[in-house]
Protein backbone atom coordinates (compact mmCIF):
# COMPACT_ATOMS: atom_id res chain seq x y z
CA UNK A 1 0.00 0.00 0.00
CA UNK A 2 1.50 3.32 -1.05
CA UNK A 3 1.69 6.17 1.39
CA UNK A 4 -0.19 9.29 0.42
CA UNK A 5 1.91 12.36 -0.22
CA UNK A 6 1.98 14.77 2.69
CA UNK A 7 0.18 17.49 0.76
CA UNK A 8 -2.80 15.18 0.13
CA UNK A 9 -3.52 14.48 3.80
CA UNK A 10 -6.72 15.95 5.06
CA UNK A 11 -6.61 17.96 8.25
CA UNK A 12 -7.52 15.82 11.25
CA UNK A 13 -10.95 16.50 12.73
CA UNK A 14 -11.01 18.91 15.66
CA UNK A 15 -11.48 17.13 18.97
CA UNK A 16 -14.78 17.64 20.81
CA UNK A 17 -12.90 19.27 23.66
CA UNK A 18 -12.15 22.32 21.54
CA UNK A 19 -15.85 22.93 20.98
CA UNK A 20 -16.47 22.81 24.72
CA UNK A 21 -13.51 25.10 25.32
CA UNK A 22 -14.91 27.60 22.84
CA UNK A 23 -18.20 27.61 24.74
CA UNK A 24 -16.40 28.04 28.05
CA UNK A 25 -14.35 30.89 26.64
CA UNK A 26 -17.52 32.58 25.37
CA UNK A 27 -19.14 32.20 28.82
CA UNK A 28 -16.06 33.66 30.49
CA UNK A 29 -16.01 36.54 28.03
CA UNK A 30 -19.68 37.22 28.80
CA UNK A 31 -18.88 37.70 32.51
CA UNK A 32 -19.07 41.46 33.23
CA UNK A 33 -15.60 41.91 34.74
CA UNK A 34 -13.87 39.43 32.43
CA UNK A 35 -15.69 40.91 29.45
CA UNK A 36 -14.18 44.29 30.30
CA UNK A 37 -10.71 42.74 30.45
CA UNK A 38 -11.24 41.09 27.07
CA UNK A 39 -12.48 44.36 25.56
CA UNK A 40 -9.42 46.16 26.92
CA UNK A 41 -7.14 43.50 25.45
CA UNK A 42 -8.97 43.68 22.12
CA UNK A 43 -8.46 47.46 22.10
CA UNK A 44 -4.75 46.96 22.83
CA UNK A 45 -4.60 44.40 20.04
CA UNK A 46 -6.15 46.88 17.62
CA UNK A 47 -3.44 49.34 18.62
CA UNK A 48 -0.82 46.80 17.56
CA UNK A 49 -0.11 45.11 20.88
CA UNK A 50 -0.81 41.37 20.84
CA UNK A 51 -1.67 40.85 24.52
CA UNK A 52 -4.55 38.37 24.62
CA UNK A 53 -5.18 37.09 28.16
CA UNK A 54 -3.99 33.56 28.62
CA UNK A 55 -6.09 30.84 30.16
CA UNK A 56 -3.86 31.11 33.23
CA UNK A 57 -4.56 34.85 33.50
CA UNK A 58 -8.30 34.30 33.18
CA UNK A 59 -8.14 31.45 35.69
CA UNK A 60 -6.14 33.58 38.13
CA UNK A 61 -8.64 36.45 37.80
CA UNK A 62 -11.62 34.13 38.25
CA UNK A 63 -10.01 32.52 41.31
CA UNK A 64 -9.36 35.97 42.78
CA UNK A 65 -12.98 37.01 42.16
CA UNK A 66 -14.23 33.76 43.67
CA UNK A 67 -12.08 34.34 46.74
CA UNK A 68 -13.38 37.91 47.09
CA UNK A 69 -16.99 36.79 46.68
CA UNK A 70 -16.48 33.99 49.21
CA UNK A 71 -15.06 36.48 51.74
CA UNK A 72 -17.95 38.89 51.11
CA UNK A 73 -20.49 36.09 51.53
CA UNK A 74 -18.89 34.96 54.80
CA UNK A 75 -18.91 38.54 56.15
CA UNK A 76 -22.58 38.96 55.24
CA UNK A 77 -23.46 35.59 56.75
CA UNK A 78 -21.62 36.44 59.97
CA UNK A 79 -23.37 39.84 60.16
CA UNK A 80 -26.73 38.12 59.59
CA UNK A 81 -26.06 35.59 62.37
CA UNK A 82 -24.98 38.33 64.77
CA UNK A 83 -28.13 40.29 63.93
CA UNK A 84 -30.27 37.22 64.60
CA UNK A 85 -28.57 36.73 67.97
CA UNK A 86 -29.10 40.40 68.93
CA UNK A 87 -32.73 40.17 67.90
CA UNK A 88 -33.21 37.00 69.98
CA UNK A 89 -31.75 38.77 73.04
CA UNK A 90 -34.09 41.73 72.53
CA UNK A 91 -37.11 39.44 72.12
CA UNK A 92 -36.22 37.63 75.35
CA UNK A 93 -35.88 40.95 77.20
CA UNK A 94 -39.26 42.13 75.90
CA UNK A 95 -40.90 38.84 76.78
CA UNK A 96 -39.49 39.15 80.30
CA UNK A 97 -40.91 42.67 80.63
CA UNK A 98 -44.43 41.73 79.51
CA UNK A 99 -44.50 38.45 81.43
CA UNK A 100 -44.75 36.25 78.35
CA UNK A 101 -45.58 32.63 79.05
CA UNK A 102 -45.09 30.24 76.13
CA UNK A 103 -47.68 27.73 77.47
CA UNK A 104 -50.47 29.98 76.26
CA UNK A 105 -50.94 31.77 79.57
CA UNK A 106 -51.87 35.41 79.63
CA UNK A 107 -48.98 37.79 80.04
CA UNK A 108 -48.76 41.03 81.94
CA UNK A 109 -48.88 41.97 85.62
CA UNK A 110 -52.26 42.41 87.32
Amino acid sequence: MAAAPIGDLAAPPRPQIEGRCEGAIQRVRSEPSVGKEVEEVEEEEEEGEAAWPTVQDLSRNLRRRLSEERATYRRKLQAYREGQERQAVLVQKLQGKVGYRPEGGRGGAR
